[in-house]
């Protein structure tokens, strides 16, 4: 039987994760930042939801919840919020690696 460790291209989904995204796609083609029609409006409270959902499972506030659109701005985020605490604190040596997007 394969074996597939590349979690970091894709990951298998709970059938309960699929559905709702199914649900999403199906009901709520807006974009959630626009919000000056009703299929945006209706995306938006749809993120909302899935923010402040995300946060009770976690036990944190919904304002801490921040979805990215993939990996390249995860990575960015992260590096440029630590580069800001260590900015802030005089805390700045910064270590990273080249692991991310390591072409083979």
């Amino acid at each position: 039987m394969p074996v597939y460790l590349d979690y970091s291209a894709s990951a298998p989904v709970l059938p309960e994760v699929l559905e709702t995204m199914i649900d999403a796609y199906r009901n709520a083609p807006g974009n959630a930042g626009s919000r000056t029609h009703a299929f945006g409006t209706n995306a938006a409270k749809l993120v909302s939801r899935s923010r402040e959902t995300v946060a009770a499972v976690l036990g944190r506030d919904p304002s801490e919840v921040i979805f990215t659109s993939g990996s390249t701005e995860s990575n960015n985020t992260a590096i440029l919020g630590i580069r800001d605490f260590a900015q802030r604190t005089g805390r700045n040596h910064i270590v990273t690696t080249a692991i991310e997007h390591i072409r083979s």
